[in-house]
């Protein structure tokens, strides 16, 4: 028996995260300035909190699915990756200058293609899961 909220929001989670590796690749000329603009500010993009409290709200929701509904494998793993990952990067990055510093100096167009095929590779497992949710 599958979740199909876990199912749909694996796949979803694999395109964005796939085409935000290509759209990286291709655009890895520019990633230096767009990655210096996100974290390198004294302050995030107007946009950052709300497509942040989003997010959160929307890994909520997943998280919950998996628990009232069919218990997969994946959903299990789902579920760890939302519940430990998401904490995790929010406090190295979100809520943690030195992170966000270290990200802000990222650069050279064979940083962001290495960056863009983990992602890549990435949306290939998220779709693995999505089929076996």
């Amino acid at each position: 028996m599958e979740n199909v909220v876990v199912a749909t929001f694996l796949y979803i989670a694999a395109i964005a995260v796939t085409l935000s590796g290509f759209v990286i690749i291709i655009l890895r000329k520019y990633m230096d300035r767009v990655v210096a603009y996100v974290y390198g500010s004294e302050h995030f993009p107007f946009w950052f909190w709300p497509a942040s409290l989003g997010l959160a709200v929307m890994f909520t929701y997943v998280v919950y699915a998996h628990f009232v509904g069919p218990h997969t494998w994946a959903g299990w793993v789902t579920a760890a990756m939302v519940g430990l990952g998401m904490p995790v990067q929010w406090a190295s990055v979100v809520f943690n200058r030195n992170g966000r510093d270290f990200l802000a100096k990222m650069h050279g167009e064979l940083t962001f293609v290495a960056v863009g095929l983990i992602r890549i590779a990435f949306g290939g497992f998220l779709y693995w899961l999505a089929m076996n949710a």
